[in-house]
Order: structure tokens, then C-alpha cells, then sequence
């Protein structure tokens, strides 16, 4: 469900069935690199050290938050507490923001070893960061805006009929 790298460097694949691949010839050769667990993952980040990938697992339910820092060779699941699917993730500065199913946000500074709530505001899709703001897309058809990742505005941008806003762009991953 979700595809991240940085530029001239590894890629990150991560989907259904707690399927990882990571590439560095743009999935030419991908790499298996896929935990013994039966999640479905939806996002993936990089803060250029350490891949993050968050989803559900099907056992419990509960919500998975893996982190490698070694090119996904281990993975160490380290969530907040929510029982919510994480549906998203991104890097901002030092902060790691994840979004659950539910509309609440949670951001670590410290590889999951602690977890902080931020605003709750819808359950959101994807987001994307310049480095001065966090922008992420929402189901209820809002784009939300934030320059720390912790309190979050509604933008003035909407979908006709309230439809779902699903993806945002990474300018520095293009």
C-alpha cells in the first residue's frame, strides 16, 4: 500500500499479509524483508537512518509500528497504545507522526520507545512534509495542516460532496 525511499538509495515496499520489499534498483531485484506477522501495512517513512512502517495486525487487532535501522534486515514493533489501524506516517524533523483509523495522531521522538497524543482530527490517508509543515489528507474530504505534527488545522481545500481526499505528495521525494 505504500512505496518510500530517498533519492539514490534504498525503496521500501510494504502492503497485505506483512509483505516488506526494499530495492535498490527500483524493484528490479526487490528483497524480501518481511516479518513473521500477519498485518496489513498502509504507510512507510524514512528519516535517513531508520524505516518505519505502520498498519493493523490481524491477531488482536492491534496496531503495528515497526522500526529497522539496518535496512529492514530486524524489525522491532514498538506501537502506540491504540488498538486503531495506523493508516499513515511521516518524518518531521526529529518527530516520527502516525495517524489511526480513528482520527488520532501519536508522534515518538525516540523510535517508539515513547509515544505522544496529538489532535485528534479524522481519520486520515497520507501525509506528506517540506520540512516547515506537515500536510495530511483526510476520508471526510479535508486537507489538515500542522507545524509541529501535534495540533492540527483544517486547510480551506475540500473535495465536492465531502468525497475522499487519499494521498498527498513529498516534495523531496520527487
Amino acid at each position: 500500500y505504500d512505496v518510500r525511499g530517498p533519492a539514490g538509495a534504498t525503496w521500501l515496499a510494504c502492503g497485505d499479509d506483512g509483505s516488506i520489499f526494499v530495492s535498490d534498483d527500483a524493484f528490479t531485484t526487490p528483497v524480501d524483508v518481511s516479518e513473521p506477522v500477519t498485518s496489513t501495512f498502509y504507510g512507510a517513512a524514512f528519516d535517513g537512518e531508520n524505516w518505519v512502517v505502520v498498519g493493523l495486525s490481524s491477531v488482536g487487532p492491534a496496531a503495528v509500528c515497526l522500526f529497522s535501522n539496518d535496512g529492514g534486515a530486524n524489525w522491532v514493533n514498538s506501537p502506540p497504545a491504540t488498538a486503531d489501524a495506523l493508516t499513515g506516517v511521516v518524518v518531521h524533523g526529529r518527530k516520527i507522526i502516525v495517524a489511526t483509523s480513528a482520527g488520532n495522531t501519536f508522534y515518538t521522538e525516540d523510535m517508539g520507545a515513547n509515544w505522544s497524543a496529538g489532535t485528534s482530527v479524522g481519520a486520515l490517508k497520507s501525509f506528506a512534509t517540506n520540512g516547515m509543515y506537515v500536510i495530511a489528507t483526510c476520508t471526510s474530504g479535508a486537507v489538515y495542516y500542522s507545524e509541529d505534527g501535534v495540533s492540527w488545522g483544517a486547510g480551506p481545500v475540500s473535495t465536492t460532496g465531502g468525497g475522499d481526499v487519499y494521498s498527498c505528495v513529498d516534495p523531496h521525494t520527487l
